[in-house]
C-alpha cells in the first residue's frame, strides 16, 4: 500500500519579542514586518539556500497592508531584515482575486513558485484552472508557467510546484493533456518548465518514454533542473514494475526507481510518496515502514531511508543519537544539498532525551555524525506544547522551518493557530 502525506513552521518576533536568526533561538516566520502575529492558519515553509528566506502560504490578512482578498497568499519572510512581503501578487501589485498556495523558492530567494487559481496575476489566463506562476522579487514581475512549449495555457489543474536553486526550471503536476503531445493517460503527470527556453516537457514517463498508467506526484528539482525526483502509483515506469519514488534524468531521458533496498529490490509497505532530493541528485530520502529495506528494522513503523543513487546503498536517518531505531512513525523528509542533513516529522518518543510532549515533532540528522537533536522546541530547548509538522530545511542544512501549533515555542504567542517557524539546526 502507498501513502502520501505531509506539512512545516518558522517565527519573527511580536512587538515585545525580538527576532533574531542566531544561535539556536526559534523564530515565528508568519508574522508581519511590525511583528504582528496572523490572524489565519499559515502553511507549507520553503527555506532559500542560505535560509535567509522562508516563503509559506496563510489565510491571514494582518501579515502585510492591504491584504483585502479574503483568500490565502503566498508571502516571503526575510529572517536578516525582519521584513514579510507578499508574493502571489500580479506584476503591477495587484493581488490575487483566488488563493495562492503551495511555495517554492529558489536557492538565494529570489524566485518563488507557487499555485493558485487566481485569473488576474498573468494576462489572458482564461482557462478557470489551477495554474503555476513564477514571482521575480528583483524585478517584481509574476509570470506563469503551467503552459506548453507554445505558451498555451493548461486545459486542466495544475499544482505542487518545485523550483530549482537557480530559478530556471519549474517542475510540478497536472492534470492537462495539452501539455505536451501525446498525453493520453487522462491521469496527473509531472511536467518540468524551463523558463529560459520557454519549454515545457513530461518527465512522468520511463526511459523508454512510455506515459505513466497512473497518476503521478510530490516533485522535487535538482539545483541545476537535472535530475526530478516524484512519487508515482504507475507500474509500468521501470522494468520491475514496481511503483514509489522515481529519479529522473532529463538530460539522459532516464528513469529510475530510488524507494529499493540495497541490493535494488523495490521498497514494499506503507511507502509514502513525499521524497526528497539532493542538490547534485546524488540523495534521495524517502520512508516506508518496510522491514527490509536495511538489516535490523525490527520496530514495524514508518522509517526515513536515503538512497545514494552513485553508490547504489540504502541506509536508515531518522534513529537517535546513540543509534536507537525510533518508537513511531517518521515521515515526509527533507534533505540538504551535500545529503548530510535529513529534516523529518515524527511521533516518535525515543530519537532524543525527555521527549514527553506525545505529539509530533520536527527532528534534524546529521548523516555524518549521527547526532539527531530535536528542533520543534523554544529558544530554550522547551518543548513543544503541540504537535509540529512539515519539516523543510535550507541547502547547506543550517536552518529548518516547519509549522506548529504550539503556543510556547516563542514568546507572546497568542493566535493558538497554526503559525510557521524556523530554527538554527
Amino acid at each position: 500500500m502507498i501513502v502520501v502525506g505531509g506539512l512545516l513552521v518558522l517565527e519573527s518576533a511580536s512587538s515585545a519579542a525580538a527576532v533574531s536568526t542566531g544561535g539556536d533561538l526559534t523564530n515565528r516566520v508568519s508574522v508581519s514586518s511590525a511583528g504582528t502575529e496572523s490572524d489565519g492558519e499559515s502553511f507549507a515553509p520553503a527555506v532559500s539556500g542560505n535560509g535567509r528566506y522562508v516563503a509559506f502560504w496563510s489565510t491571514g490578512t494582518t501579515l502585510v497592508a492591504g491584504d483585502t482578498n479574503a483568500v490565502a497568499d503566498v508571502f516571503v519572510r526575510d529572517l536578516r531584515t525582519r521584513t514579510t512581503s507578499r508574493i502571489s501578487v500580479a506584476t503591477g501589485g495587484v493581488q490575487a482575486d483566488q488563493e495562492a498556495s503551495e511555495p517554492s523558492i529558489s536557492g538565494d530567494g529570489r524566485y518563488v513558485a507557487f499555485s493558485s487559481h487566481a485569473t488576474n496575476l498573468a494576462s489572458g489566463d482564461t482557462n478557470d484552472r489551477g495554474d503555476i506562476f513564477v514571482r521575480d522579487r528583483r524585478e517584481a514581475r509574476t509570470t506563469r508557467v503551467s503552459v506548453t512549449s507554445a505558451g498555451a495555457e493548461a486545459d486542466n489543474t495544475s499544482h505542487s510546484p518545485a523550483i530549482s536553486a537557480d530559478g530556471r526550471y519549474v517542475a510540478f503536476v497536472s492534470h492537462a493533456a495539452n501539455l505536451v503531445p501525446g498525453d493520453t493517460n487522462a491521469t496527473e503527470d509531472v511536467f518540468v518548465h524551463d523558463r529560459q527556453a520557454g519549454t515545457t516537457r513530461r518527465i512522468s514517463v520511463s526511459t523508454a518514454g512510455v506515459e505513466a498508467n497512473e497518476r503521478s506526484l510530490g516533485p522535487t528539482i535538482t539545483a541545476d533542473g537535472r535530475y526530478v525526483a516524484f512519487g508515482s502509483f504507475a507500474t509500468n515506469l521501470v522494468p520491475s514494475g514496481a511503483s514509489g519514488v522515481f529519479v529522473r534524468d532529463l538530460r539522459q531521458n532516464h528513469t529510475e526507481l530510488a524507494s529499493v533496498t540495497s541490493s535494488g529490490v523495490p521498497a514494499g509497505g506503507n511507502l509514502g510518496l513525499n521524497a526528497a532530493i539532493s542538490a547534485q541528485g546524488r540523495h534521495v530520502a524517502f520512508y516506508t515502514d518496510a522491514p527490509d529495506v536495511v538489516p535490523g528494522d525490527t520496530n514495524t513503523v514508518q522509517d526515513i531511508f536515503v538512497r545514494d543513487l552513485r553508490a547504489d546503498t540504502t541506509s536508515r536517518a531518522g534513529l537517535s543519537s546513540t543509534g536507537l531505531q525510533g518508537d513511531d512513525n517518521s515521515f515526509a523528509p527533507a534533505i540538504s544539498g551535500n545529503g548530510r542533513f535529513v529534516a523529518f516529522g515524527s511521533f516518535a518518543t525515543n530519537l532524543v532525551p525527555g521527549d514527553t510532549n506525545g505529539v509530533e515533532d520536527i527532528f534534524v540528522q546529521d548523516r555524518w555524525t549521527g547526532v539527531t537533536r530535536r528542533v520543534s522546541v523554544s529558544g530554550t530547548n522547551g518543548e513543544g506544547d503541540s504537535v509540529s509538522d512539515s519539516a523543510a530545511l535550507s541547502a547547506d542544512g543550517t536552518r529548518a522551518a516547519f509549522v506548529s501549533y504550539a503556543t510556547n515555542l516563542v514568546p507572546n504567542d497568542r493566535n493558538r493557530i497554526l503559525d510557521v517557524f524556523a530554527r538554527s539546526c
